[in-house]
C-alpha cells in the first residue's frame, strides 16, 4: 500500500514527524495494536524530536540540509541499536552537513 504524507513547509515538527517515519518504514509490524508496535513508534518519535531539536532552525542558518535527514542511509543507521534506546543514550548523532 503506497501512502503520501505531506506538510506545511517550514515547519519543524513536520520534519520530525517525517524523520520518525522515515525510521519506522525500516520496520515490519506484524499487527497494528500491540505493545511493540507502540513501543517502536514511540521510539522513533523521541529519536526523531532528539534530532529535530539539535538540527532543525531557520532555514538560512540551518547546517544540515533536510535531504541528509531524511536519507535512507541516515534512518537505517538510527535504527541500528534501537531497542537500546533509553533517555541516557539517547542523542543526536550527526548527520552530513549540507555541503557534503
Amino acid at each position: 500500500m503506497d501512502t503520501t504524507y505531506g506538510k506545511i513547509p517550514r515547519n519543524g515538527q513536520g520534519l520530525v514527524a517525517f524523520i520518525a517515519l522515515n525510521i519506522l518504514k525500516g520496520f515490519d509490524f506484524a499487527a497494528k495494536d500491540t505493545v511493540e508496535t507502540y513501543h517502536e513508534q514511540i521510539e522513533a518519535a523521541k529519536l526523531a524530536f532528539v534530532h529535530g531539536l539539535r538540527y532543525i532552525t531557520d532555514p538560512r542558518i540551518m547546517n544540515v540540509s533536510v535531504r541528509k535527514l531524511l536519507d535512507n542511509g541516515y534512518a537505517e543507521a538510527r535504527r541500528i541499536g534501537f531497542e537500546a534506546l533509553t533517555p541516557e543514550t539517547c542523542s543526536a548523532t550527526k548527520p552530513l552537513t549540507a555541503s557534503e
